[in-house]
């Protein structure tokens, strides 16, 4: 596994890496990164970092069970909350790649 993150993947591991946040949290928090990414391209980076075992998507509610799982594609990321695997976390730590 490639151990460098992009700056988009690393700001979205940063938002998610110590707590559940919510999709539109997340855009809100990484729409300073200039140049501003766009919602695919957020969602793109989502996918990716759920396909590499960074990130995990949950589903949230004040009914048991409380936390479900959600599958990172197939579920609707508008509805999902993120938070960072312990590979993720350790990720984050690392300096962002600039070379893309």
């Amino acid at each position: 596994m490639d151990e460098h993150l992009d700056e988009l993947s690393h700001a979205i591991l940063s938002c998610v890496s110590d707590d559940y946040e919510f999709y539109e949290w997340i855009v809100e928090e990484v729409s300073t990164l200039n140049p501003r990414p766009t919602k695919d391209q957020i969602d793109s980076a989502l996918i990716r970092l759920g396909d590499r075992g960074l990130l995990r998507a949950y589903h949230l509610s004040s009914c048991e069970p409380h936390v479900t799982d959600m599958n990172i594609p197939e579920c609707d990321l508008q509805q999902a909350y993120f938070y960072a695997t312990p590979e993720g976390r350790k990720l984050q730590d690392s300096p962002p790649c600039t070379i893309l």
